[in-house]
C-alpha cells in the first residue's frame, strides 16, 4: 500500500527489509502504483510488478515464497488463497480477519493485551531504516534551535501546511527544517506560504527527495510530526 491517501511508510517498512536481506531474490509486488512510486523504487535497483488487482498476485507466487503483506487488512480469502500455495506469510499491520491465517503477524503502531502467540504488538517490532539505526542519539537540549516539520511521504491532510502557519512568527534564530514527501499533492501550496510569508526570514529550509533521513534529523532539537513510524 503506498499512494497519496495512504502515505509511503508501507513501502518505506519494505524497503528497509529489502535492505536488511540484500543478497536474497526478493521482489515488490504493487497494486496500481503511481509513477512517482515506481520510479522511487527504480532509484533504489529494487524489483517490481506493478499489479492491476490482487487477483494477479497469485499468479506471481511459487511454492517455496515467503509472502509479507503490508496492505493493511487483509481479508479471509485473500489470505487463504496465499495459503493454498503452501508459504510462510508475514502480515504487518493487519487487524483484519485475515491476519488469523498468517504466520506471523507484527504491528508496531497498535498495543494489545493477550494476543495470539504469533503476533507481536507495540514498538519493540518497529523496522527502523539503516540510516537512523546505525547514527548515534542526538543530545537533549533544554533550548529549541532546530525544529523539524515532516508529515510522512504524503500528509494527505496538508499537516505540513497547517503547521508552518502555526509557525509563521516563531522567532528568527530558531531553525525550521521541512521535508516534503514525494506524493504531497500541496507542495506547490507549501512553496507559496513560506516565499510569500517567511523567505525573507532566512530560517526555513525546504527539502524534498530526501534519502537519508538520519542527516536531517541529526541535529533537530524538537519534531513535528504524525503519529507513525517517523516516531521510531
Amino acid at each position: 500500500v503506498a499512494d497519496s491517501k495512504t502515505g509511503l511508510g508501507h513501502l518505506y517498512r519494505a524497503i528497509s527489509l529489502s535492505e536488511a536481506w540484500f543478497g536474497n531474490e526478493i521482489e515488490f509486488l504493487l497494486i496500481n502504483s503511481p509513477h512517482h512510486i515506481l520510479q522511487l523504487l527504480e532509484t533504489r535497483k529494487i524489483r517490481f510488478k506493478n499489479l492491476k488487482d490482487f487477483n494477479d498476485v497469485f499468479q506471481c507466487i511459487d511454492d517455496g515464497d515467503m509472502v509479507i503483506n503490508d496492505i493493511l487488512d487483509t481479508t479471509e480469502e485473500y489470505m487463504a488463497r496465499l495459503k493454498e500455495k503452501k508459504i510462510f506469510v508475514v502480515n504487518f499491520e493487519d487487524l483484519g480477519e485475515g491476519s488469523n491465517y498468517a504466520d506471523l503477524v507484527i504491528n508496531e503502531l497498535y498495543e494489545k493485551f493477550n494476543p495470539p502467540s504469533n503476533h507481536f504488538y507495540g514498538h519493540r517490532y518497529a523496522v527502523v531504516r539503516n540510516e537512523i539505526l546505525l547514527r548515534p542519539p542526538n543530545t537533549f537540549s533544554e533550548r529549541v534551535r532546530t525544529i523539524l516539520v515532516t508529515f510522512g511521504g504524503s500528509d494527505p491532510s496538508n499537516l505540513t501546511y497547517r503547521t508552518l502557519r502555526a509557525l509563521k512568527n516563531i522567532a528568527n534564530q530558531i531553525k525550521i527544517r521541512v521535508v516534503i514527501g514525494p506524493a504531497n499533492e500541496k507542495k506547490e501550496e507549501i512553496y507559496e506560504f513560506v516565499n510569500k510569508n517567511m523567505a525573507d526570514r532566512g530560517n526555513v529550509e525546504l527539502l524534498e527527495n530526501v534519502t537519508d533521513m538520519g542527516s536531517v534529523m541529526e541535529d533537530v532539537d524538537l519534531a513535528i510530526t504524525s503519529n507513525g513510524r517517523t516516531v521510531y
